[in-house]
C-alpha cells in the first residue's frame, strides 16, 4: 500500500460514509415530484457525493501517490457547486419533496455560515487537488467531510 493510501484510507472511510448520507436520498427517488430550485440543489447535492466519492474512491485505489486528472476535475466541481448551495435555498422553497429542515429558513445565518465553511472546505480541496499536493488534499478531503456533516445535522431532515 502506498504512502498516500496506507495514510487515508481510514480517513476516507469517515467520507464516504458522509457522502453516504446524501446519496441515498438523492437516489432512492426523493427526486420524484421535485420541481425548480428543489430539483436543482437535490442535483447539485448529488453531483457533490459524487465528486466526493470519485476523490474518495482514487485515494483508497492505493497505486498512486499523485493527485489524478481526475480528482482534479472532482475537487473543481466541488468547489464551484458548494458556492452555489446558499442561493439554492431562497425563502419559500421548503416544501416540494425537500429534506431541507426548516433551520435553513429560521436559521438562515447559521445555514449560510455552515454553506459557507463547506465552500472554504471544498475551495481548499480543489487548491491542494490543483497543487497536486496529496498531503494537503487528506486534511482538505477530511475538512469538506466534516463540514457535510455538520450542516446534514442540523438542516436536512436524517433518512430513514
Amino acid at each position: 500500500m502506498t504512502r498516500f493510501a496506507g495514510k487515508t484510507a481510514l480517513a476516507v472511510v469517515g467520507i464516504l460514509v458522509a457522502a453516504g448520507v446524501a446519496l441515498p436520498a438523492a437516489d432512492a427517488g426523493s427526486h420524484e415530484g421535485a420541481t425548480g430550485v428543489v430539483k436543482e440543489r437535490m442535483d447539485l447535492m448529488k453531483g457533490m457525493g459524487k465528486a466526493m466519492k470519485t476523490i474518495s474512491q482514487a485515494m483508497m485505489m492505493g497505486g498512486a501517490d499523485e493527485v489524478s486528472p481526475a480528482m482534479k476535475a472532482a475537487a473543481d466541481s466541488l468547489a464551484a457547486s458548494t458556492k452555489r448551495v446558499p442561493a439554492l435555498f431562497p425563502p419559500g422553497s421548503d416544501g416540494g419533496g425537500t429534506k431541507a429542515l426548516p433551520a435553513v429558513w429560521s436559521d438562515n445565518a447559521g445555514f449560510n455560515k455552515a454553506a459557507n465553511q463547506a465552500s472554504k472546505a471544498a475551495q481548499a480541496l480543489a487548491d491542494a487537488a490543483a497543487a497536486g499536493d496529496t498531503f494537503a488534499l487528506m486534511d482538505a478531503v477530511d475538512a469538506v467531510g466534516a463540514s457535510c456533516r455538520t450542516c446534514h445535522r442540523t438542516f436536512r431532515e436524517k433518512d430513514e
